[in-house]
């Protein structure tokens, strides 16, 4: 019998494989709320982002204000990617969290880049009255950037074109003019009202005593329009009511609970002939 031998030949191919780089995205975010100009949380979600995110470029480690429209300046160009909006990849359960999430990852920016985060307060730079910016950052590997913003508070036009104490943002927030000092035509300027919570647009709504009226022996009752929530102290001099130095507290501080607040003045406490008057605090 023959014996028959095979011959098995393994072919040995030799392929190159070229090592692909992986780039892993730069994760920018907000990790406690950030809130507007009236402490209330900014708006946005998953479904829906909100007001206005820009990740900016800070190369020459200066932040630059932007200018009144909410463009950035020259220096402080958008990164690629860069514009997102409160809500972003956040948790879709968190409704209104005053948080967003961003990544960037192509092109990312490299080791030692200098950017930063500025947040609007509306979703429309058009409309927007107020920014906050971030600190710088300088990216390092995969660090995460969490930027810190915790207000909108910087005003996008500091100018006060009526003179009467308000900033022309504050009276694009207010809705009230900024050529007019009392855009109600109360008799109250806009920037009273603002520091005392009344509506600048409601002619009806103003801060004064309306009431005072003898409390039992020679208590007095005094009352006055308020602002629930707000805070107020009854002042009480008997020099010329022009004279700021001459007025003494004659009430503890009192927080109104609706829009009409009384206190009682006891009678040690009332100096004889004089002006009463109601701060806000």
């Amino acid at each position: 019998m023959k014996r028959l031998f095979g011959y098995f030949f393994m072919l040995i191919g030799c392929v190159t494989v070229a090592q692909a780089q992986i780039t892993t995205p730069l994760h920018i975010g907000a990790t406690f709320p950030m809130v507007d100009e009236f402490s209330s949380k900014l708006r946005g979600h998953y479904y829906s982002p909100g007001d206005v995110v820009q990740i900016l470029w800070a190369s020459n480690g200066i932040v630059h204000p932007p200018s009144q429209d909410g463009a950035p300046h020259p220096d402080n160009a958008l990164l690629e990617g860069g514009l997102t909006g409160v809500g972003a990849l956040v948790i879709p359960s968190l409704i209104d969290s005053g948080l967003f999430g961003a990544s960037i990852a192509s092109p990312r920016p490299g080791d030692g880049s200098k950017i930063f985060v500025r947040v609007f307060n509306d979703s429309d730079l058009k409309n927007a009255s107020f920014y906050g910016d971030s600190f710088i950052f300088t990216v390092n590997g995969n660090q995460v950037f969490d930027v810190g913003v915790v207000a909108t508070t910087n005003p996008l036009d500091a100018a006060d074109n009526d003179y009467d104490g308000l900033n022309n943002s504050w009276e694009k927030s207010y809705a009230s003019h900024p050529d007019n000092p009392d855009t109600d035509g109360d008799g109250v300027s806009d920037y009273n009202e603002a520091l005392a919570g009344t509506d600048l647009l409601d002619a009806d709504s103003f801060f004064a005593l309306n009431s005072m009226a003898p409390a039992g022996g020679a208590d007095l009752l005094v009352g006055w329009q308020s602002v629930e929530g707000h805070a107020y102290q009854v002042q009480f001099t008997a020099d010329s009511p022009d004279n700021e130095a001459s007025y003494q507290n004659v009430s503890a501080v009192v927080t109104a609970v609706d829009n009409n607040t009384t206190t009682v003045i006891p009678e040690g406490l009332l100096l004889g002939k004089g002006c009463f008057r109601v701060v806000h605090r």
